[in-house]
């Protein structure tokens, strides 16, 4: 896990702006936006935080489908779902937390503590597996797949930006493949530069 965190976390920065078209494009087309991200780093939701208003005053989260104590949400119209919990997202004191990130701030302290074994729970992180099925943190998060499937079963457009359809994750697929079958209604839209994904979907 502490590997997982240097290598998503550590060094990273969300300063390039690079959602900031998506973001805008979601805010202007759509009433209600459902964001579910299969990614554990903290890209999208500093993303939406600064994207969110010019005014510092009024920035702030989307909504969560689970109870996520220090998580300041202002904006209905967007939910979020991180379905593989986050580098950001921990357990504690029979707690889902979320932890502010900052140079020297919450979480890499809570990180240094677990490296050296001595801070309480643990970070809500699941690998996209089999295995995840067996680890108590799917348990937390579960609400979060549940409220997935729903709310694909009720989208007008579904858009899917980079993820690959991994055969360890049947989760995720069938997910999609309710979706896909149950709301035939909706378009979907892949984005990938890699043509056998594109091919899988």
């Amino acid at each position: 896990y502490a590997l997982s965190k240097h290598a998503v976390f550590d060094g990273k920065s969300s300063t390039g702006m690079h959602l900031n078209p998506l973001l805008t494009f979601t805010k202007t087309k759509f009433e209600h936006t459902t964001w579910g991200s299969f990614n554990w780093d903290c890209l999208f939701e500093a993303s939406f935080y600064y994207h969110s208003s010019n005014n510092p005053m009024c920035r702030g989260n989307p909504t969560v489908a689970v109870s996520l104590h220090n998580w300041r949400y202002k904006h209905n119209s967007s939910l979020f779902l991180k379905l593989h919990g986050g580098i950001n997202w921990w357990f504690e004191n029979d707690v889902l937390n979320y932890l502010p990130y900052g140079p020297g701030g919450e979480l890499d302290a809570h990180w240094t503590s677990y490296e050296r074994n001595k801070v309480e729970g643990h970070p809500v992180l699941l690998e996209p597996s089999f295995y995840k099925y067996d680890d108590p943190v799917y348990n937390l998060l579960k609400p979060q797949w549940d409220r997935f499937v729903k709310e694909l079963l009720l989208a007008n457009v579904i858009i899917i930006i980079g993820y690959s359809l991994p055969e360890a994750d049947p989760e995720s697929r069938r997910a999609l493949t309710i979706a896909f079958q149950g709301n035939p209604s909706a378009k979907f839209i892949v984005f990938d530069n890699n043509e056998w994904v594109r091919k899988r979907y």
